[in-house]
């Protein structure tokens, strides 16, 4: 048996658990009340709990790192399914603008704060796209662009996962005594909270808030793509300005090739060319992929270096979700909606 087998096997064996507790769409229906953490979040936390509560052995460790880098990798490609740039061009100028200010502030809002806590680079990139974008996907796939430690991809997401959980708790709640029109509902939740299964949970009050949150949050996930590759292109020519002439010839390349598939897998999803049939399988093995890689990141994860910036990490999630409301509630009022 490969040597990396026993390890990958172990990070399957936690995503099928996190699968079982929080579900996957049109396959698994997950346990009521503590499935909204998600698969990927659960993935992390179980991950986290082995590596406390148990000594794997030596030999687990490469595939172990196996999941958490390569099989992430195929897991951000898969997730090109989940693009449909058609969806930018028909959300409309309002909803797109929105969106766009969102991420624009989710991004640069929680990589200032981040420096100015003394965050490591990937820590707030991870954490900024996390909050700005999608969530655990887009805190992993900034991540790999950022090469973030284990330790760092793991706070993010917990941190997302966290403030995404109470935020649709929050808004479930408030809807009513803030007197909210569907429309402002939906658009609200879709343009502010992190993961789609979080929109989904909290805008599942009507059809119509629920289409609108549906569409407001698809348009924000189309704008990973740009976003991705515009953080990709900075990175690197910030790099090259750090490096020795001697170095220079071992930079990465200007898009990393599992960045250049999830656009080719965006394209190929836009133009129709993916039966619905493909589209679904592809979707359901880019979460397991996923799920597999945050079971590996939550087992190679030090808890110490987590309690180190833990709070700190929150603080700035926190700080990011409550610019990401003002921001959408402003563009709200503003507009009329």
């Amino acid at each position: 048996m490969p040597k990396q087998t026993y390890g990958i096997l172990i990070c399957l064996a936690i995503a099928l658990v996190a699968a079982f507790i929080a579900g996957i769409p049109n396959v698994l229906p997950g346990i009521p009340g503590i499935k909204i953490l998600g698969i990927l979040g659960w993935a992390l936390v179980l991950g986290i709990v082995v590596r406390s509560s148990i000594m794997l052995p030596a030999e687990t460790k490469s595939g172990i790192t196996y999941s958490a880098k390569t099989i992430l990798r195929l897991g951000i490609v898969l997730l090109g399914v989940r693009l449909n740039f058609s969806s930018i061009a028909s959300s409309g100028p309002l909803i797109l603008l929105l969106d766009a200010l969102i991420v624009l502030t989710g991004i640069l809002g929680v990589n200032a704060l981040g420096k100015r806590f003394g965050f490591s680079r990937g820590l707030r990139l991870s954490l900024a796209f996390g909050t700005g974008i999608c969530g655990a996907s887009a805190a992993v796939a900034a991540g790999s662009i950022a090469s973030a430690k284990d330790e760092e991809v793991s706070l993010a997401v917990g941190t997302v996962s966290l403030l995404g959980t109470l935020g649709v708790l929050g808004f479930i709640l408030l809807r009513e005594p803030l007197g909210l029109t569907d429309l402002q509902y939906g658009i609200l939740t879709g343009s502010t909270l992190q993961e789609v299964g979080q929109v989904i949970a909290a805008a599942s009050v009507n059809a119509s808030a629920l289409d609108t949150a549906t569409l407001a949050k698809l348009t924000r996930v189309a704008l990973l793509a740009p976003a991705l590759v515009i953080a990709s292109s900075v990175l690197r020519m910030r790099d090259a300005n750090l490096e020795t002439e001697a170095s220079k010839t071992e930079r990465p390349p200007v898009l990393p090739p599992f960045l250049i598939g999830f656009l080719l897998v965006g394209l190929v999803n836009s133009l129709g060319w993916l039966p619905k049939e493909v589209s679904s399988i592809a979707q359901t093995l880019s979460i397991a992929c996923t799920a597999m890689a945050m079971a590996g990141i939550g087992l190679g994860v030090d808890l110490k270096a987590v309690r180190r910036v833990g709070v700190k990490a929150l603080g700035v999630g926190a700080l990011g979700f409550a610019a990401l409301l003002i921001v959408s509630g402003a563009f709200v009022t503003i507009a009329r909606i």
